[in-house]
């Protein structure tokens, strides 16, 4: 009797295990139960029962681990690592903000010497390019290790896996990236900036734009908007050309661009 219940028992747990593993074939999320299943089951065992649930249990299992490393493993970490570097565009957008800011508090940039305070330009910022008035902004307001122009000269700014710019009105109200072009008058009134990936895939998806009123819209196209060459028009996230256009909506690029958070006060530089 105890030599025919031993022989039941091994039977129930040979055959438990190799059914668990060919379940995970068809359910990689029961991969590591299977893996875990096959092992004592084979430790246990002697013999035919050993070979069978460790040659064939174990290559079921390694077929479903493998599936869950690639169904889902590795896409949770490359999203949960494009949500981080999405969620640290919108704070160096915010970074963009504060510094503005902080030069109409200081004055810095007048250029029709009315005495009312304008927006800069990203690389002036930086410090990486002067001020209208010919001088280098003595403390930069954006730390130049954390923002890095893409090329000497360029209104693009770096950081990390994202690329940012910073638009100004013109004389038509349209954005522009070019201190001879900017209108002071309405400099004093807004600016646009964008945050988007450096590249495809390389730390996150989603483009940003945020207004002098800390409006923040996202869009994840079409267009797909990534390096220099495919970087966002002044009115992308705009519902008209002119800078003064509402934010949000349907895009005049044709894309939904959808706020992202609600404005909250702002006391101090985001972090």
């Amino acid at each position: 009797m105890v030599a025919v219940s031993e022989s039941v028992r091994t039977r129930v747990f040979v055959v438990g295990a190799l059914l668990l593993a060919a379940v995970s074939l068809v359910l990689p999320l029961l991969a590591f139960p299977a893996v875990v299943a096959v092992m004592l089951v084979a430790i246990q065992q002697q013999g035919r029962a050993r070979a069978l649930v460790g040659v064939l249990g174990g290559a079921m299992a390694l077929v479903a681990t493998v599936r869950f490393t690639v169904e889902y493993a590795v896409p949770g970490i490359v999203g949960g690592g494009q949500r981080a570097g999405e969620e640290k565009a919108v704070s160096r957008l915010r970074e963009i903000l504060w510094a503005q800011d902080k030069a109409r508090e200081l004055k810095l940039v007048d250029r029709n010497g009315d005495g009312v305070a304008e927006a800069a330009l990203a690389s002036q910022l930086t410090g990486a390019q002067p001020l209208p008035n010919g001088t280098p902004m003595e403390v930069p307001l954006l730390r130049p290790d954390q923002f890095r122009p893409v090329a000497p000269g360029s209104p693009v700014l770096q950081s990390e896996s994202y690329l940012y710019v910073v638009y100004l009105p013109d004389a038509a109200d349209r954005g522009t990236t070019e201190e001879k072009q900017v209108d002071a008058t309405r400099a004093a009134k807004r600016f646009v900036a964008y945050a988007w990936p450096a590249g495809y895939g390389k730390g996150g998806r989603r483009v940003f734009f945020m207004d002098q009123d800390e409006r923040i819209c996202e869009s994840v196209g079409p267009p797909e908007y990534q390096g220099v060459e495919r970087m966002p028009p002044a009115h992308a996230a705009l519902q008209g050309p002119a800078l003064s256009a509402t934010p949000c909506g349907t895009g005049s690029d044709g894309a939904t661009w959808t706020p992202w958070k609600k404005k909250k006060p702002r006391t101090s530089p985001p972090g």
